[in-house]
């Protein structure tokens, strides 16, 4: 799972984060993303091209409430058609 995202100090309270996802036990039917100290629910990511529905996908994971100054941790994962699943951290 490639992820980018904002880097430095950034002045958006919420802010997105992008990547590629890439499946080989079947197609990624959801790339998910929650964030904060508490661990927001899990939101499904936007998929760049409408749908999660084959073995590589691009998406888009924007935060949902305002975050406070200070660094937060936003954590993504994704979903195959088998149940495997695949996470990552990223710092904002």
């Amino acid at each position: 799972m490639e992820i980018t995202g904002p880097t430095g100090y950034i002045s958006n309270n919420q802010p997105s984060v992008s990547g590629s996802v890439t499946s080989t036990g079947g197609n990624i039917t959801g790339v998910y993303g929650r964030y904060g100290s508490g661990r927001s629910s899990w939101m499904l990511a936007t998929p760049v091209d409408g749908t999660f529905d084959s073995p590589y996908e691009e998406f888009v994971y924007t935060v949902l409430g305002p975050l406070l100054d200070g660094e937060h941790i936003i954590e993504i994962k994704s979903l195959n058609e088998v149940g495997e699943k695949d996470a990552v951290l990223y710092a904002v």
